[in-house]
């Protein structure tokens, strides 16, 4: 999912706001594929997802943030995978992921 360069741009001024920002952006698209239960099975409310997402986006270092919010795409993949992988864990450590349709809608 590519990051609109104004709100990567806020990630220097605007941490708080920016990481809200994204992480309100990446449950609305993830929310499509997957649905998240907490482990006792009770349905996560999109507020649950968004703290996660938040809270795994601030596990982050400020220099791998920085670097994500100034460069260019081809240039930022190592920093975009990285808070990938942070987003992932929080996920991970708090929700049951279940797929809820073929992200590809069965195509190629």
């Amino acid at each position: 999912m590519e990051i609109d360069a104004d709100l990567r741009g806020m990630l220097l001024t605007n941490r708080p706001r920016a990481t809200s920002a994204i992480a309100l952006h990446l449950s609305l698209r993830i929310e499509r594929d997957y649905l998240f239960r907490r482990p006792s099975g009770k349905k996560a409310t999109l507020d649950d997802v968004i703290r996660e997402i938040v809270d795994g986006i601030w596990e982050v270092p400020a220099r791998i943030v920085a670097e994500f919010a100034r460069v260019e795409v081809a240039l930022r993949a190592p920093e975009a995978d990285i808070i990938a992988g942070e987003v992932y864990k929080a996920l991970r450590a708090a929700f049951n992921a279940e797929g809820v349709r073929d992200p590809y809608d069965g195509g190629c």
